[in-house]
């Protein structure tokens, strides 16, 4: 479904700002490292088989990687006075950054030897937190692409 919304995403508003197209690839890339952490299509893992800790360390740094992106590229870029509906939804994506720097606190720390029985739930959660963040995003995204015609 995210990757769904992406692509029609990507086809709106790719080659706009090369910012929001450097902001999308990086959304794609966490995408693709979410669903191989998870085991969801294309990528598979059988429930209680170990989670590669490559894998996992990956996926907390494409996460932190995107999520700077966004503060750093486009929020601060994006957060002039005048635009009163941008700084809103701007307040509202940052308030739902925490979820995601703890899941990457938690998670950077674990070694291959750990077991991790919450990880599913623990990616369960954060997948529907992406979900409503790239929502809010893509919100954010057409806004400014108005404010740039």
């Amino acid at each position: 479904m995210m990757l769904t919304q992406l692509k029609k995403v990507q086809q709106q508003w790719q080659g706009s700002h090369k910012a929001i197209d450097n902001w999308l690839d990086e959304r794609q890339a966490l995408l693709v490292a979410y669903c191989q952490l998870a085991g969801l299509p294309p990528f598979t893992r059988e429930n209680n088989t170990p989670v590669d800790d490559f894998d996992l360390k990956h996926f907390c740094q494409v996460l932190i990687d995107y999520i700077c992106a966004g503060h750093f590229e486009i929020f601060n870029q994006s957060a002039s006075p005048e635009h009163t509906q941008t700084l809103a939804l701007i307040d509202k994506i940052n308030a739902s950054t925490d979820f995601a720097l703890k899941f990457n606190d938690y998670y950077i720390k674990k070694t291959p030897s750990d077991a991790l029985p919450q990880l599913d739930n623990d990616l369960s959660q954060l997948g529907q937190f992406l979900e409503q963040r790239f929502a809010l995003e893509d919100q954010l995204i057409e806004l400014i692409h108005k404010e740039l015609a």
